[in-house]
């Protein structure tokens, strides 16, 4: 399952509207042993929202200190999304251009979890239903 920023934020950020829905979700699925992935670009992003939401950095810190952990468990797998591959991702694949409102990051997440068979998504973001390519949301 990819984890996108909505899911980290909402976790994180005792103060987000979705707080006790995506922990509850997260430890739901971490217990029924669900495999995790996230990207470089998707951690990036959630770290200058809870920053910009006034998250405090040592909360952002144990945050990330907890995460480094984990990934080195295996869980999550973070994944290193390449300027090659972003830019690659911009100039072979212009079928976004009729969507402004979707990020750079969506897209790359988009075609990472098409290209590795991912079909669930950990978000609450509904453009990843618009972008056509089957994805479920989760929760």
């Amino acid at each position: 399952m990819f984890v996108d920023s909505w899911a980290w934020i909402a976790t994180v950020n005792p103060k987000d509207g979705s707080h006790e829905v995506a922990k509850a979700a997260f430890e739901t699925l971490k217990s029924e042993g669900v495999l995790f992935v996230t990207s470089n670009l998707v951690l990036a992003e959630s770290i200058t929202y809870l920053r910009r939401e006034g998250v405090s950095a040592d909360a952002i810190a144990g945050w990330s200190r907890n995460l480094s952990t984990a990934s080195e468990n295996g869980n999550p797998r973070i994944v290193d999304i390449t300027a090659g591959d972003l830019l690659t991702t911009f100039a072979t694949k212009p079928r976004f251009g009729d969507k402004p409102d979707f990020t750079a990051v969506d897209i790359t997440i988009a075609d990472f979890s098409r290209a590795n068979q991912i079909r669930r998504i950990f978000t609450a973001d509904a453009d990843f239903t618009k972008i056509g390519m089957g994805f479920v949301l989760v929760p």
